[in-house]
């Protein structure tokens, strides 16, 4: 069966970061006792003045380079939900500027060197922008303000935009958990893991680093306050983005909508897992995208079996990975058993949409990918249980559904999330 990792991964492997000036890629790290990333850096660790002209800041927001290492490192090496392959780190940086400038004039913001928590609570507490731009639309003054245009948002009517805190606010985030309670956002640091680096259901986290940007009083610096809208709005990221980036809207030159639509187009006529070097050479960039992204799950077991012992000691492996290398001929067997109805379950799909059948076949593609779905779930539950391997279901599942998801098309698609 075909398992993709949909907004979870394109890339098994996990790299080192390389620097290209601004742009961080997929390599080496190229660090010297005086530069990192590529920039220059004081004794302290931040980033000089030649950074902060690239990215169009003054020179009294100081960002410190661990902070960036983290952010590039979090963007794109992680196995899951990698949407970028590079990260321009002067433009990252330049985009939380031109947000947080939005938001809080700039009289007030070069009337001093860092704000207390106090004043901080008293900034707009969200904010709708432009996803492309990043120009702000609308302010939401307080949480609550906030917390109830996130309720109405519709995003098919405001195409184009989206909401987003200003600071992460765990408030808005638990609000049916902590008694309805809603509060403005003082630890602007925090995160899904306390302010710390980590992949998690709940997403990516970078470490903020809260101590480089907190004076002993307690107040933030200017620059902490450009990482805190870091922190919130990943689409303040530039760079280049993969298949699951342009997908979530992250490439400012592809519009998501347009680009699903031209693979569900494609996927009519098309097998992925078909396709020639011929015909795949003469895709566009972005449609070679996701044939990769969607063929990264299949090479795993074939990756593992040509990697040698040094290599297999040297690189981390992803659960699913160890479980394939601990399958026996009933695992393969199942496999094979779940990847017919997977299959059929989407030629059930493009025949009922090619045809325009009726609610009736696309509800019997339905339950067959349902089937099959918990049918695969049972299974790899009781094989990892058996061969001792710690897979989290739950991703497996998100795995799947969000596979299903991108055969779309004219509203008409496999639902299995009920």
């Amino acid at each position: 069966m075909t398992i993709a990792p949909s907004l979870k991964s394109i890339d098994i492997t996990v790299s080192n970061i390389s620097v290209t000036k601004s742009k961080i890629q997929n390599s080496d790290i190229a660090d010297t006792n005086d530069s990192v990333l590529g920039y220059k850096v004081d004794k302290d660790g931040y980033f000089m003045s030649e950074f902060n002209q690239d990215a169009g800041i003054p020179d009294d927001y100081k960002i410190h380079s661990d902070t960036i290492k983290s952010l590039v490192g979090v963007r794109t090496r992680h196995e899951f939900s990698r949407s970028f392959k590079s990260v321009d780190i002067a433009k990252t940086v330049g985009n939380a500027y031109k947000v947080l400038t939005q938001l809080v004039d700039e009289k007030t913001l070069n009337s001093k060197e860092s704000f207390t928590t106090d004043e901080i609570s008293k900034f707009p507490q969200g904010y709708e922008y432009d996803k492309k731009t990043l120009r702000i639309t609308k302010k939401y003054n307080t949480a609550s303000d906030y917390f109830s245009a996130e309720l109405s948002f519709d995003p098919r009517i405001n195409k184009g935009r989206s909401l987003s805190n200003t600071f992460y606010n765990r408030s808005t985030r638990e609000y049916y958990t902590n008694g309805n309670k809603l509060k403005p956002s003082t630890d602007i640091f925090d995160n899904n893991n306390n302010g710390k680096e980590t992949f998690t259901p709940n997403g990516l986290n970078f470490n903020t680093t809260r101590d480089k940007y907190t004076n002993k009083d307690g107040s933030i610096t200017k620059g902490g306050l450009l990482v805190g809208i870091l922190n919130e709005n990943l689409r303040t990221t530039e760079g280049e983005t993969t298949y699951v980036g342009i997908l979530n809207g992250y490439n400012k030159n592809l519009d998501a909508d347009e680009y699903n639509k031209q693979i569900q187009l494609w996927l009519l006529n098309h097998d992925p897992d078909r396709v020639s070097d011929e015909e795949f050479n003469a895709l566009s960039e972005p449609m070679k995208e996701f044939i990769k992204f969607h063929r990264a799950f299949d090479n795993i077991n074939q990756r593992a079996k040509n990697t040698s012992k040094k290599e297999e000691a040297d690189t981390p492996k992803d659960p699913l990975q160890i479980l394939f290398e601990q399958m026996d001929k009933d695992f393969k067997e199942m496999l094979k058993k779940l990847q017919e109805r997977a299959q059929k379950a989407r030629l059930e799909q493009r025949k009922a949409m090619q045809q325009n059948l009726d609610a009736q076949t696309m509800k019997s593609a339905n339950q067959t990918s349902k089937d099959a779905l918990n049918e695969m779930l049972e299974f790899l539950s009781k094989m990892s249980k058996q061969h001792g391997v710690n897979l989290d279901i739950n991703e497996v599942k998100t795995a799947f559904i969000n596979l299903t998801d991108s055969y779309k098309f004219n509203n008409k698609t496999i639902n299995i999330k009920a």
